[in-house]
């Protein structure tokens, strides 16, 4: 949109190119109509077999250094665009107007936050308003005049699948942009950024093939490049799938990618300040062991990989240091919901409160004294956990009500008939306990 109206940076909220090596996109210079496209003269200059591989190579060629040079910032705004698109939709028939309006508000953080952080140009305050005021007025059209039915909510089950499949798509897309960094030189990096992003916008719909495409195209790239690496990669997408069969086995098609996306995507998340993040939405919206397992391994990938990239070697008072701040932030804020401490005021508040406690703390111990994020300004991983504690909470609807056992029962979906007040005809509907 902002490059058809000749404002390729969006007022500084993207990264500006001068559009060098993008004539090559096109064979010739392509102005007919549409009957004109009828016209077999039209499609004499395709004839040519050599020059359309060409362009087709050369088109993959310049999409991946785009992808390299922006730091997949495409794949990042696709993301997190997306979980705020599910979150508008799931919530769209909640009582709550804040609940409602949570996946514009992500929407907007998002943008903020992935441009500013990516040492970009700060947007102009003309941008920034621009936002808000569409920002405000996505929301009245949305509800306005048409007021949504709360009796007629979505079960709050649906909308945290949702929430966990998307979450885990965008901590997914921050690992793919991480290994972009490191192996854009790779012979097989069309293969990395390409099936990576198409195995990240998977997990949004498909959280059964959508990891296991991601995680093949890191293992496929790193083959020639790092034999350990590789090897570390196919053992964790083992683990990860022995783990979800394990605990979900009778619906796959329902799996947990939150894992997936914080084994793939840790050091993405570590790189971008983001770890704490990634951990509590682990502790919070998967059953408590396999969040535990899954989270150590994690952790050991984090581990390996800050060796393998050459940055500040890990002495083993920082490693048990990441590795009890991970089990604390995977475990401790569902304990402390158990006990009757704060149990005088409301439940959401509560949550609110130990998360984002949490959030604090995680992004102090990762950043200050585990060495998990090294480059990240504090102010910047303070600031990032904090805010990102608060957004769990919040899209966490009614769910942030309640809290997970250490071993839960597995869910059980059974159809019952209600009859339709409508048409008075017996419907079937599923029904969870």
């Amino acid at each position: 949109f902002a490059t058809t109206l000749g404002w390729p940076d969006a007022g500084g909220l993207l990264p500006g190119a001068d559009g060098a090596g993008y004539a090559e996109l096109h064979l010739t210079a392509f102005n007919t109509s549409f009957i004109g496209l009828f016209d077999g003269s039209v499609w004499k200059a395709w004839a040519d077999l050599d020059g359309l591989t060409n362009n087709i190579v050369g088109t993959l060629r310049l999409l991946g250094e785009s992808f390299a040079e922006t730091d997949g910032l495409p794949l990042l705004i696709a993301a997190s665009w997306g979980l705020a698109a599910i979150l508008s939709v799931s919530n769209a028939r909640a009582e709550s107007r804040l609940l409602r309006a949570s996946g514009l508000l992500l929407a907007f953080v998002t943008l903020l936050i992935v441009h500013i952080f990516n040492n970009y140009t700060h947007p102009g305050i003309e941008t920034i308003l621009m936002m808000l005021v569409a920002l405000v007025l996505a929301f009245l059209f949305s509800q306005w005049p048409i007021e949504v039915d709360p009796n007629t909510a979505n079960l709050s089950g649906t909308a945290l699948r949702m929430v966990r499949q998307t979450a885990g798509a965008l901590f997914i897309a921050l690992g793919i942009v991480y290994f972009t960094g490191l192996l854009s030189d790779s012979p097989w990096y069309i293969v990395l950024w390409s099936l990576g992003s198409a195995g990240a916008i998977a997990t949004m719909t498909n959280p059964l093939l959508g990891p296991p495409i991601a995680f093949a195209a890191v293992i496929i790239t790193l083959a020639g490049e790092n034999l350990a690496g590789m090897l570390a990669v196919t053992g964790l997408l083992f683990l990860y799938l022995l783990i979800t069969f394990f605990f979900d086995k009778t619906r796959p098609r329902r799996w947990n990618p939150l894992g997936a996306g914080l084994v793939l995507g840790g050091p993405g998340l570590a790189a971008a300040g983001l770890l704490p993040m990634g951990v509590l939405s682990l502790g919070a919206l998967e059953a408590q062991v396999p969040a535990t397992l899954l989270a150590l391994a994690a952790q050991g990938f984090l581990i390996f990989t800050a060796a393998q990239a050459g940055g500040a070697s890990l002495n083993p008072l920082t490693i048990i240091i990441q590795l009890l701040a991970t089990l604390a932030g995977v475990l401790l804020v569902e304990r402390l919901m158990a006990v009757d401490f704060l149990r005088n005021i409301d439940a959401r508040l509560r949550r609110l409160i130990y998360t984002v406690v949490m959030g604090f703390v995680l992004a102090f111990a990762y950043s200050v004294l585990g060495g998990a994020s090294p480059g990240v300004p504090i102010i910047q991983a303070l600031f990032v956990g904090l805010v990102s504690a608060a957004v769990l909470v919040i899209t966490m609807g009614e769910r942030a009500l309640y809290w997970r056992e250490f071993i839960e029962h597995e869910e059980k979906e059974e159809e019952v008939l209600e009859e339709d007040e409508i048409t008075g005809a017996s419907v079937a509907k599923a029904r969870r306990s």
